[in-house]
């Protein structure tokens, strides 16, 4: 008889879907017996890459997470108010959630980390992991030093969280003391799908002999900033970015988010990256050993601690917020690529977090 298996997952941002995405790619070639239902606002065709077996995908917005102005700011009354407006509706979700859990006999929920999903499997009575390095909890906290009125909705996400069977804790973690039984897991990252030949080959670069350069904000705006301006400008470097719709210059191209080219191989192709710290991200530069290009991030309390994280790992090297957005980057471009020239990639840490994710679940649950 199949196991079956729900995921809920946050589509704040294209992280979250893409590491569990990593997890059912090990599920499904572990494991014959196991059928897959993503619940989920995340974009679906983020979960149609390189699966052995179809999974049944269904948009739910299961989760708010921090309201983004653009890929390195957010409002943070609006965060608030965006999840009280989730939880004003949640009977109503669960309510549902619960009927399609148990007409379609599943077995386990997976979350990443929507505290909804949580009420959800208590009130379903089906038992429920959870997958994260940092919880809303824990990231909204700070936010009460300006909106104390909002404390309520902190102790519903820790409501929610306190009700999980067990946490996956990853690497680069916040505090998650929340959570009444915590496994460390290593890395979650998807392998890159193509070599760098047939990255280079597929983009029509073959003959590139500039450094390739890849920035990349995780999906979010980046309307204030025209990237291919400020590309154009640095015709020692050849750049590679994503869009709306598939864009070449002399130097540079822009790709659609949907690529037929995945992540982690544009990134395994570049001499370094140039991005915002999230979670996703420096998994892909960390287990590919790609140089890291940086800017900061206000109001994330995340950010330090993949700052932190990464370090001892890859090269990296922050890049004035300022600078960053002016254009400023020929001095910063410069310095760092002197420091990493002619060295080798090396990956310095396990990376196989999705493969024990995939051993975990199933034993531990459906076997």
């Amino acid at each position: 008889m199949k196991k079956k298996i729900v995921f809920y997952i946050s589509g704040h941002g294209f992280g979250h879907a893409t590491r569990n995405l990593a997890i059912i790619q090990a599920i499904q070639h572990k494991y014959i017996d196991v059928d897959v239902y993503i619940r989920s606002n995340a974009p679906e065709w983020i979960f149609k890459e390189n699966l052995l077996r179809p999974v049944y995908y269904h948009n739910l917005r299961i989760d708010t997470g921090t309201y983004q102005k653009d890929f390195i700011h957010l409002d943070k009354k609006k965060s608030f108010t965006a999840y009280d407006q989730l939880v004003q509706t949640r009977d109503q979700l669960i309510y549902s959630e619960v009927m399609f859990l148990h007409a379609n006999n599943i077995d386990l929920i997976v979350a990443d980390i929507p505290p909804a999903a949580f009420y959800i499997a208590s009130s379903a009575a089906i038992p429920a992991v959870a997958l994260a390095n940092f919880s809303w909890d824990w990231i909204f906290e700070p936010y009460l030093d300006e909106y104390p009125e909002y404390s309520y909705l902190i102790e519903d996400m820790r409501a929610g969280y306190k009700k999980a069977d067990m946490l996956l804790r990853l690497p680069f973690a916040g505090d998650l003391s929340v959570f009444r039984k915590i496994t460390d897991i290593p890395l979650i990252l998807r392998n890159p799908l193509y070599t760098q030949q047939e990255v280079r080959r597929e983009l029509g670069i073959s003959e590139e002999t500039r450094p390739v350069i890849l920035c990349s904000f995780g999906g979010f705006n980046t309307s204030d900033l025209d990237i291919a301006f400020i590309m154009a400008a640095y015709r020692d470097f050849f750049f590679i970015g994503f869009s709306s719709e598939y864009q070449r210059g002399e130097n540079h191209l822009l790709l659609p988010y949907n690529s037929n080219i995945d992540h982690p191989s544009l990134v395994a192709c570049s001499a370094m990256v140039i991005s915002k710290l999230g979670f996703s991200t420096v998994a892909e530069c960390v287990g590919t050993g790609t140089p890291l290009m940086y800017i900061s991030r206000d109001d994330f309390r995340e950010y330090p601690v993949l700052e932190a994280g990464l370090k001892p790992l890859i090269p990296s090297y922050l890049i004035p917020r300022d600078n960053f957005f002016s254009g400023f980057w020929q001095k910063h471009l410069n310095t760092f690529m002197a420091t990493i020239a002619g060295k080798p990639k090396e990956v310095r840490c396990p990376i196989d977090g999705s493969q024990q994710a995939a051993t975990l679940i199933y034993k531990s649950y459906l076997s």
